[in-house]
C-alpha cells in the first residue's frame, strides 16, 4: 500500500512539475522557449496560440502561425481571439475563405466583443459585404466613444487611432471629430502596413 501511495504521489509531482516547466518556458517570448512549452503541455490552447504569433508577429512565417492557430481554435474553440489571429494568418497568405470562415468562427465565439465584431466589419468591407459590414459596425461602435472622455477629457489632445487595415480607426477618428475632439489622426493603412514597411515596433 504504501509503494501505491509513493508511486501516485511520484506520477502526481511530475505532471505538475511538467505544467509548471511549460508554463515557465511559454512565459519567454523565444521560438526555442515556445515551442518546448507546447511540448511539455500539447493539450494547452494558450500556448500554441502565443507560438502562433510568435510565427506571425517576430518571425514573418505566417503558414508555420496558421498551423499553430489552427492546433489552438481545436483545443479550445471558444476564445474568439484564437480565431482573430486565425484570421489575420490567412490574410497575410490571400486565404480569403479561410480568413471568412475563420472571422464568423470569432463571431460565434464572442459575438458581443466589439473588438472581433469591428475587425470582422473591417474584413467584410474589403470584401465588399457592406451590409453585413454594418451589422458587425453596429456591435463594434462605442467602445471608444464610451471610454474617451473620461481618460482624455481635453478636446485638444493629439490622438493617434490605429487599427489592423485603416477602416476601424478612420471610423472611430470621424466619431471623435463628432464628439468634439480636434486633434485626431488615423494612421493611414493601419498596423500591417506599418509592419509591412518595416517600421520599428515595440511592445
Amino acid at each position: 500500500m504504501a509503494a501505491a501511495v509513493t508511486l501516485l504521489a511520484c506520477i502526481y509531482t511530475f505532471v505538475i512539475g511538467k505544467q509548471f516547466a511549460a508554463s515557465l518556458f511559454a512565459a519567454r517570448p523565444e521560438l526555442s522557449k515556445l515551442q518546448l512549452a507546447v511540448r511539455l503541455a500539447p493539450g494547452n490552447a494558450d500556448y500554441r496560440h502565443r507560438l502562433g504569433r510568435y510565427f506571425a508577429f517576430v518571425a514573418g512565417d505566417p503558414q508555420s502561425a496558421i498551423e499553430n492557430f489552427r492546433a489552438a481554435v481545436a483545443l479550445n474553440p471558444h476564445d474568439a481571439h484564437y480565431w482573430f489571429d486565425l484570421a489575420g494568418a490567412y490574410q497575410v497568405t490571400g486565404d480569403t475563405p479561410g480568413q471568412r470562415t475563420a472571422l464568423d468562427s470569432a463571431l460565434q465565439a464572442e459575438p458581443t466583443a466589439p473588438d472581433v465584431a469591428w475587425e470582422a466589419a473591417n474584413f467584410f468591407i474589403v470584401d465588399g459585404d457592406i451590409d453585413r459590414a454594418l451589422r458587425e459596425l453596429h456591435v463594434g461602435k462605442g467602445v471608444i466613444e464610451r471610454d474617451i472622455e473620461g481618460k482624455y477629457p481635453d478636446l485638444k489632445t493629439e490622438l493617434v487611432l490605429y487599427c489592423g487595415g485603416g477602416f476601424r480607426s478612420a471610423l472611430a477618428a470621424d466619431n471623435l471629430q463628432k464628439m468634439g475632439y480636434t486633434n485626431v489622426i488615423s494612421m493611414d493603412g493601419g498596423f500591417r502596413d506599418w509592419r509591412e514597411k518595416g517600421f520599428s515596433l515595440e511592445k
